[in-house]
């Protein structure tokens, strides 16, 4: 070696530390695009679940909760002491309107909505004890029943 020379690398060594390089990053990024797409799968199925989560509890817990359920054309009102909330249900999405003053929307699949009173179809108006429904949750159809406790006292004002 001579003594003015500075130690260096060829070119194929620098040629294959960055192929080495390269493979490394590709491997990397190969990685973390598909742990970015299986949290994105993951997240969307679970805003899904939570949402459907939501829709049967508010359900469950407004029919409990109102004096009096009635049929409204596709859909129910549910008339209680702090006011009118009204369901609506429609092929693609459930839309529930509390009070007048908000709604929401609840991107669940529906079909089949039946409202009984007394194991006999409701009319427009009428009440009902029983609300049954086919919800769709990922690909799955899910039948969903709810019932109505009437007091005695709000069986005879209904007659």
């Amino acid at each position: 070696m001579n003594k003015g020379s500075v130690p260096a690398f060829t070119i194929l060594e620098m040629t294959i530390a960055m192929l080495l390089a390269g493979i490394t990053i590709g491997i990397a990024y190969t990685a973390y695009t598909v742990v970015g797409r299986s949290y994105s799968e993951y997240d969307r199925k679970n805003k899904k679940v939570a949402e459907f989560v939501l829709l049967n509890k508010l359900l469950k817990k407004d029919i409990a909760e109102s004096e009096k359920a009635l049929r409204l054309g596709e859909g129910i009102s549910l008339e209680g002491e702090r006011g009118t909330i009204q369901y609506v249900f429609s092929p693609a999405f459930i839309t529930r309107s509390q009070h007048e003053l908000q709604t929401d929307t609840f991107y669940v699949k529906n079909s089949n909505l039946l409202m009984t009173f007394e194991d006999k179809p409701t009319e427009e108006g009428k009440l009902a004890d029983k609300i049954s429904f086919t919800a769709e949750l990922e690909g799955s159809a899910i039948s969903m029943a709810f019932t109505k406790q009437y007091s005695s006292e709000d069986l005879f004002e209904q007659d």
